[in-house]
This record gives C-alpha cells, structure tokens and sequence, in this order.
C-alpha cells in the first residue's frame, strides 16, 4: 500500500513537494537516547523535486529517509540528486545525505560523487555540500577531479575545494597535484583556480612543474603558473627556473611560456641559461631565448654573452645558438671574444658549451697595448 505525503518549505521560492512510497503506510518511531521520545518519519523511495518559484530546478531520490518531528533535516541512504542550470544538468550520488527543507542545502557523504558538463567532469569526495541558491559544491576533505574532453584526461586532488556547477569553475587547496595524461604534465601548488570555459588552471601561489618526454624530465619552478587545456600552454611568473635533467640545462628568467605541442620553453624577458658538462660551468645571458625540450637545443637574441667560469673567458655577440646533441654552442653573428690577454674579433663562432676548442671565423685580434 502507498501513502503520499506533500510539503512545502516557508520560504518561496524553494517550494518543494515530497512523495513518499512507504512498505506499510507509514509510522513514527521513537529516539532513542533522550528522555522524550521523539517521532520519526520513516520512509522509503523518497522522491524530492521542486515545483514552483526557481531557475534552478532539481530532483532528489534516496532509497530510504528519516524525518524527525520538528527537525528541517531529512537523513537519508542512498541520495541521487540532478541539478539543472540552464541547458545543463550535474548529478550527485553517494551512499548517505542529509537534506534541509528551509535552504534546500544538501550534504552527501560515504563516496560522494557528482557528474557534470554532459559527464565530462567527475568529482568525488567523501563528503560533498551543495546549494541550489549559489550553484556551488564544496568539500572539507580531500577531493578528486578527473576531466575528460577532447581526447584528453586531466585529473586534480587537493586536500579540499569548492566547484560552481553552473559557471564550471572552482577552486582547489592544500597540497594540489595536477596531471595532464596527454603530455605527461604533473603540476604541483598549494592553490589552484579553475575555469571549464577558459579551459584553464592557474595558481598565484608558488607552482611547480614536471613533464616527462621520452624519458627525460622537465622541471619548472616560479612564483606563479597557469597551464591551458585546450592550447597545451603553460605560462610561469615571477622567480623562474627551468631544469633540463637530461643535459643539465638550467634556464633563470621572470616570465616562461611552455608549448607542450612544440616542447618549446621561450621567455621575452632577460634570460640565463646554466650548463654543468665535467664539472664545468658555463653561463648565457641574453635579452630573450628559447630552449627546444625535443630538439635539446637553445636560441638566445639581444646582447648575449656567453662565460666560462673555469678561464673568464668571455664572448659577447647578438645571437647565439646552443645544442646538446653536438655539445656546441655557435654562431654566424660578429662576435667579440675577450680571454685573459687578448680581444678576438671576427664573423661566425663554435665552441664546446664551456668555451673550449673555440673557433671564430674571419677573426682580427687585439693585442695588449704596452
């Protein structure tokens, strides 16, 4: 036998109808632990759903509930709510909840997980709070994210976060770690933003960064990051260091854009490169460069000079390229070389990356005046 019971909450627009199909016709039961007793609803197949006043409709099934007399908050086993924003909708699901009548707020616990974006986003945590009125969903414990669009999966966890089922976007914190499987890219900060329709995350707190290609990683560190989904693009802000593991290549400067289609590191900002071939160290400055992670190679414009810390020996020139493959670094550029006693001056320029076995092109040399 069915019973059907309606109710509506005080405070519109969030009006709400319940139906309840119950094994029996329904019946209080008492809680135990207080002097009172205290009636209880108790029900089966609860069916919640709004019927008037909102923009933002939804429905709310559970196997099981419990109402108590007096009491806002329905207790229920096994939720399953869908939301509607506009031409979309999220689901949650988990294996307990809670539901308050007056705010329509509810809070889903055991293995909570919500679908949205046409399932294309996952989030899953063992508590999750939501409210109809801000379209926003939040977690005090540690969440998952797992994004999955245009052939590529992205994930992200964090210690806690809140995410805007309407605006699909949120926020992420406490030791956050995000990997794009496409590329390999693992991001690590302890704050993370993320927008859906920007395709974007981004941190103002310190990030790092590693990609691992063909074996070799790629690690960089700054200030600040971003990284976008849809163009494959990391940009870093603010105190950046790039490591090339495989050559011992370090690149300093204050802003680097990272295409992870090209493997290109390129910064239009002052920039120095370190290198460490037998325990030597040599160093490139340069006004802007770039560095090729595939191609292991580097292009350096405006000013360059190039040092060798062993010998002091220094070149200066305009513009100087550098592969790992060939331990070269060269030129076709004029050139001006300046060792301990002489100034060497010529057109076009090769040298170990220490500036050793060097050899300029066209060359006129300087003798010390007497």
């Amino acid at each position: 036998m069915c019973c059907r019971w309606s109710a509506m909450s005080s405070k519109p627009p969030f009006l709400l109808a319940l139906a309840l199909c119950l094994s029996g016709c329904g019946y209080y039961g008492a809680d135990g632990g207080g002097a009172r007793a205290v009636p209880v609803h108790k029900m089966q197949k609860l069916k919640m759903y709004e019927i008037a006043g909102s923009s933002r409709p939804w429905t709310l099934d559970a196997k099981s509930a419990e109402l108590k007399d007096g009491e806002d908050t329905v207790r229920m086993e096994e939720p399953l709510a869908v939301y509607a924003h506009g031409a979309s909708t999220s689901t949650v699901k988990s294996r307990q909840g809670r539901f308050n009548m007056e705010d329509s707020t509810a809070v889903f616990s055991k293995n909570a997980i919500a679908f949205t974006d046409g399932g294309r986003i996952k989030l899953e945590t063992e508590e999750l709070k939501y409210s109809p009125k801000s379209d926003r969903a939040w977690s005090d414990v540690k969440v998952d994210i797992t994004r999955v669009k245009d052939g590529s999966t992205t994930t992200v966890s964090a210690q806690k976060g809140f995410y805007n089922l309407a605006r699909k976007d949120g926020a992420l914190s406490g030791n956050v770690v995000a990997h794009e499987l496409r590329d390999n890219v693992t991001l690590e900060t302890e704050q993370l933003n993320y927008s859906e329709k920007n395709a974007l995350m981004w941190s103002d707190k310190p990030v790092k960064m590693t990609e691992i290609r063909e074996n070799s990683p790629t690690v960089v560190t700054a200030s600040s990051g971003s990284y976008d989904l849809n163009g494959r693009t990391a940009v870093f802000s603010g105190d950046v260091v790039a490591l090339e593991q495989k050559d011992n290549v370090e690149l300093y400067t204050d802003r680097l854009v990272y295409n992870h289609q090209t493997a290109l590191l390129s910064s239009e900002s002052p920039v120095r490169m370190k290198t460490v071939r037998d325990n030597s160290v040599s160093t490139v400055t340069a006004r802007k460069g770039s560095y090729d992670a595939a191609g292991r190679s580097a292009v350096f414009t405006g000013n360059v000079v190039a040092r060798s810390e062993k010998d002091k020996t220094m070149l200066e020139t305009e513009k100087l390229f550098y592969s790992a493959k060939r331990a070269l670094i060269y030129t076709d550029e004029a050139v001006r070389l300046t060792g301990d006693s002489t100034v060497v001056r010529g057109r076009g320029f090769e040298a170990k990356p220490d500036l050793s076995e060097i050899s300029v092109m066209n060359q006129e040399t300087e003798l010390p005046k007497k």
